[in-house]
């Protein structure tokens, strides 16, 4: 008999009770051997759904970490520009803004950046008599002070975002 027509085989009446056994046999080991490829068959696609969704997960995770990363970079450009404001209208505290139409267009335009900021949720920080910490704020000097340990000038403000500081602030200490 050939293979193909071995699985057709059924037993007549004048076959032996042994024929019948070891046919018997023969068919438990191969019906044995295609449910053990079935399942190595279903243990390989599973585990590629599994491989595909993580992938997708960490795509979708790296992809965001990115968007975060291009952003905080965008924001970190915008606080020179912002310092130089800050600079010039400390300069024009003596005068009126408002009857200055350049003290006005500045201080104008200072509020919508300062907005903007905050519409990115970045928060300023680093305030005359805050304490002093290492993680958030670059010393640039000492200056006298009663207490030690303390922000006695802030020379530029510090920047954060979602807790993750973009610039540190540059202080005096005492």
């Amino acid at each position: 008999m050939t293979e193909e027509h071995e699985s057709e085989f059924v037993p007549d009446e004048e076959a032996t009770e042994q024929e019948v056994r070891d046919r018997s046999s023969s068919l438990k080991k191969r019906l044995d051997q295609a449910l053990k490829e079935r399942q190595d068959y279903l243990d390989g696609w599973q585990r590629a759904k599994a491989e595909l969704i993580n992938y997708r997960k960490r795509s979708h995770d790296e992809a965001k970490a990115l968007g975060t990363r291009e952003l905080d970079s965008f924001l970190k450009s915008l606080f020179p520009i912002l310092d130089s404001f800050e600079a010039a209208l400390e300069g024009k505290k003596g005068e009126a803004p408002e009857a200055d139409s350049w003290g006005a267009g500045i201080e104008n335009i200072y509020k919508q950046m300062s907005s903007l900021l905050a519409h990115f949720e970045v928060e300023s920080y680093g305030e005359e008599g805050d304490p002093f910490d290492p993680e958030i704020h670059e010393p640039v000097g000492k200056a006298e002070g009663e207490k030690e340990d303390l922000i006695a000038d802030v020379l530029q403000k510090g920047y954060r975002r979602n807790d993750r500081v973009l610039r540190t602030a540059k202080v005096l200490i005492t």
